[in-house]
C-alpha cells in the first residue's frame, strides 16, 4: 500500500510536468504588494558580515530590486510546495482514499506532522489537503 502511494505521488510529478499544472496555477496567484514590501524592508535591515566589517544591505540594494527578488523567492517557494500538493492530488485520484491512508501513515512515520521539511508543505497541510479533496469529491458525488 505504501509503495503504491509513493508511486501515485511520483506519477503526479510526471503529470504535473507534462501538463504544466503548477505553472498555470502559479500564474494565477497574486501576492499582496504590501506583504512584498514588508518582507523587502526586513531584508534591507539585515546586516551581513563581510571582510571583517558589517555592511547594511540597503547600502548596496534599492527597495525596488529587493522587492523584485522577494517576489521571485516567494513565487518559487509557492511553486515548490504546489508541486507536492498537485502530485498528492494525482495520487489520490489514482488510488482513492487508500492513498490518503497510506500518505498519512508515511508522513506521520517520518516526523512530526506540523514540522515543515525544506521544499515541502508540512505533513499536516498535505493530509488536510487530501481530506478536503476527499470531502469535496464525496459532496460532488452526492449531488
Amino acid at each position: 500500500m505504501l509503495l503504491n502511494s509513493l508511486l501515485g505521488h511520483e506519477l503526479g510529478h510526471f503529470v504535473n510536468e507534462e501538463k504544466a499544472i503548477v505553472d498555470k496555477l502559479v500564474n494565477k496567484i497574486t501576492i499582496p504588494p504590501v506583504e512584498i514590501e514588508n518582507i523587502a524592508f526586513e531584508w534591507l535591515k539585515a546586516r551581513v558580515k563581510a571582510e571583517k566589517k558589517d555592511i547594511k544591505m540597503d547600502d548596496y540594494f534599492g527597495i525596488e530590486s529587493v522587492k523584485s527578488q522577494v517576489k521571485i523567492d516567494i513565487t518559487s517557494k509557492i511553486a515548490e510546495q504546489l508541486k507536492e500538493l498537485v502530485s498528492d492530488a494525482v495520487g489520490f485520484y489514482i488510488f482513492g482514499p487508500t492513498f490518503l491512508i497510506a500518505q498519512y501513515t508515511y508522513l506521520s512515520s517520518l516526523s512530526n506532522l506540523g514540522k515543515k521539511p525544506k521544499g515541502y508543505p508540512p505533513g499536516k497541510v498535505r493530509i488536510q489537503f487530501l481530506v478536503d479533496l476527499f470531502e469535496t469529491i464525496r459532496l460532488l458525488q452526492d449531488v
